[in-house]
């Protein structure tokens, strides 16, 4: 039984199979031998060629069968799998190769060859955040301790090489929270965007975060990256993100603008309301300007932010000028922030203060904000940090989601936080 266990076909094609190895193998040593002639090391001369053997092995039944193995970036390197063609075919008219062998093999390569083409003109990229704190948060005259999410989220980001400077992208963005792995109510909710972008700038289409914030407000509260409990609780968003089209110029002598138009999407005469966003963001040596304009219905803001970097520091401020965002028809008001870090090594100090006056319409709507942060870099994409964070609200104020108007807001935070 042991000696017929192998059908006579399956022996045939493991003795052809054999053949075949033998004279890929020596096409492999070719091509290593092609590849160092034409792509010497940097210090300008070739190295020697990797030479592979066959390693006799047992497959399943028993038999022996063969397994090639060759250097890395052979197969990856799109010129390669054409000349397998050519060299499979070549074999194949001198009477080297089986028909029943070569083709499988060679669909296989002629497969590879258009996967090689697909790869080297498209890609996508797995990021992401994890971001968690341990707090002692305080609303009012009531505590509490427990674990919080600081906006940690994961997404998926790729873009397809078109030619001609023509380039497609997307991505998908997705919020989870953290501490209970509960995810965000709209999957994609943090951003789907799909965009087309060449010489002539850049359009976009989807769910995305206004851009006028990005080139204000996001500057400056980089302690934490403007997430959790120690966020900038005055910066007004009057912004909807959703449906929205937007087109961003290519840079013009350092400065870009992006126009943002979200529609609402509701039958006319029923109240929908879109909404406008206008961004520009210009960059000279270490000094970076920004100014962003919403408008959504009855509400808008207008922004200006300058930030600076000299040796350790780093330093920030915006201005900002709102109407009816916190409080309807409460008139207008003025937002004032300005933050500063020292960078000693792979530690950070972080101070971050911001002060909200009245609105027009409504007295003793004031609070003042401030953050004190220390960061402690593990690695590029890791660390550990902490920060206590308070909102003082006046009488009529309620900023950083306090449960009464007029209470303040207090947290004492340990934090981790990994990007992927």
């Amino acid at each position: 039984m042991h000696g017929s266990s192998v059908p006579i076909f399956r022996q045939k094609l493991v003795r052809k199979n054999s053949g075949f190895c033998c004279l890929f193998q020596t096409f492999l040593s070719q091509q290593e031998v092609f590849r160092h002639k034409n792509h010497p090391d940097h210090s300008g001369t070739s190295r020697r060629p990797v030479r592979s053997h066959p390693v006799a092995t047992r497959n399943n039944h028993g038999t022996k069968g063969t397994k090639i193995a060759f250097s890395d970036n052979l197969v990856t390197n799109p010129t390669v799998l054409p000349r397998l063609v050519i060299f499979i075919k070549h074999n194949l008219i001198q009477g080297n190769l089986a028909h029943e062998i070569v083709q499988p093999f060679a669909v296989a390569a002629l497969a590879l060859v258009g996967t090689s083409a697909a790869l080297a003109q498209s890609s996508v990229t797995l990021y992401g955040r994890v971001n968690t704190t341990v707090e002692h948060q305080k609303d009012g005259n009531v505590s509490k301790n427990g674990l919080f999410n600081n906006s940690s989220r994961f997404g998926f980001k790729g873009q397809e090489d078109l030619g001609g400077g023509l380039k497609a992208g997307f991505q998908l963005e997705s919020g989870f929270d953290s501490s209970t792995g509960a995810s965000s109510s709209r999957f994609f909710g943090r951003q789907s965007e799909v965009n087309l972008a060449g010489g002539f700038g850049m359009v976009r289409l989807g769910n995305f975060t206004s851009e006028s914030y990005f080139a204000t407000a996001d500057f400056i509260s980089n302690h934490n990256h403007d997430t959790g409990s120690s966020s900038d609780a005055l910066y007004a968003y009057p912004a909807n993100d959703i449906n929205k089209i937007a087109y961003r110029t290519p840079s013009l002598g350092g400065a870009t603008f992006e126009a943002g138009w979200a529609m609402h999407e509701q039958a006319s005469g029923t109240g929908g309301k879109n909404s406008l966003d206008l961004a520009a963001n210009y960059e000279i040596g270490k000094l970076g300007l920004g100014a962003g304009y919403s408008k959504l219905g009855d509400q808008n803001q207008f922004a200006v932010r300058a930030s600076y970097s000299t040796g350790p520091f780093v330093l920030g401020a915006y201005v900002q000028r709102d109407k009816n965002v916190f409080v309807a028809t409460g008139g207008n008001r003025t937002n004032l922030r300005v933050s500063a870090a020292y960078i000693m090594g792979v530690s950070e100090f972080h101070v971050n203060v911001g002060r909200a006056g009245d609105y027009s319409k409504v007295n003793d709507s004031a609070a003042t904000q401030y953050t004190l942060g220390y960061n402690y870099n593990l690695s590029k994409r890791t660390k550990v940090y902490s920060y206590y964070t308070r909102v003082n609200n006046n009488k009529a104020a309620s900023y950083g989601g306090v449960s009464a108007a007029g209470n303040d807001f207090s947290s004492i935070a340990v934090g981790l936080r990994h990007n992927f």
